[in-house]
């Protein structure tokens, strides 16, 4: 701590006690307020260009042909599903 002033603590702000809302303090418009302020100065964030492949189309984006994977597709929520509804199928002829 330097000699008369404050602690490092006290400086960074960190671990200090919030301020209260009390009756009759002025109210604060939220216009006058601007949302991280310090982005719309100074030097902005640039990106590396426009994509020469974005003409609409898939052109570019992917390969011509699609690759087809070997072996059937198996959804497993469907074949749940299916074995449920056959189960409850088989219950109700052994309930008649």
């Amino acid at each position: 701590m330097a000699a008369g002033g404050k602690t490092d603590m006290d400086r960074i702000g960190l671990f200090k006690e919030m301020e209260y809302a009390t009756i009759k303090d002025p109210y604060k418009e939220a216009s006058r307020f601007r949302f991280n302020e310090a982005a719309s100065k100074n030097k902005q964030m640039m990106s590396r260009g426009f994509k020469p492949r974005s003409t609409g189309s898939l052109a570019g984006y992917f390969e011509n042909e699609f690759k087809l994977l070997p072996g059937s597709y198996i959804d497993p929520i469907q074949m749940r599903r299916r074995a449920l509804s056959n189960t409850t199928n088989n219950n109700k002829e052994y309930d008649k």
